[in-house]
């Protein structure tokens, strides 16, 4: 087990060209917050065991930073088919919610407005497509009961819908 100030874990399903960017359909991301204890390997074989027998990649980043402040971070996706996470998405958000324990809840991370909403979508976008978070433009914001959804565009035309969880949690992303 090790301690990391910041942990990310993303799910993105890829339509038939596999796993690469452009071919995102679907994405989920949970960020538990800061100071979460994290056991990569049990992650990992987690993650393994709920997708034998499916096609998946699975990458893994640790990092160390020591500049003015130190810290560790981990970063986890895994790229499965669009048919795979239909199917398994709720068991992987699972593994994740399960074997990452938090130390104090995150505030830092809550959309209490459409603005924190709309910033969160166009990151987490600009993280799965990789691609310069000024690129992408705002259509629509909605506030729901329960959310936000915030409608986005990227260059190349095609639209997104990014459901942000006020709690700042999960979030989830669609290509339309």
């Amino acid at each position: 087990m090790i301690w990391a100030s910041e942990a990310t874990f993303v799910v993105a399903a890829y339509d038939e060209g596999g796993p690469l960017p452009d071919n995102i359909v679907e994405a989920w991301l949970v960020s538990p917050g800061p100071e979460v204890e994290v056991d990569c390997e049990e992650i990992e074989e987690a993650i393994q065991s709920t997708l034998r027998g499916h096609s998946y990649s699975l990458d893994d980043t640790w990092s160390v930073f020591s500049w003015g402040a130190s810290g560790a971070g981990i970063a986890i996706l895994v790229g499965v088919g669009s048919g795979t996470a239909v199917l398994l998405i709720d068991r992987l958000l699972k593994v994740f919610s399960t074997k990452v324990r938090k130390q104090e809840p995150d505030v830092s991370r809550e959309a209490r407005d459409g603005e924190q909403a709309t910033e969160l979508a166009k990151f987490f976008l600009a993280r799965a497509r990789r691609v310069p978070l000024d690129s992408i433009s705002v259509d629509r914001l909605d506030q729901r009961v329960d959310d936000f959804e915030v409608r986005l565009s990227v260059p190349n035309g095609d639209r997104f819908v990014v459901e942000v969880d006020p709690t700042g949690d999960v979030h989830h992303l669609r290509r339309e």
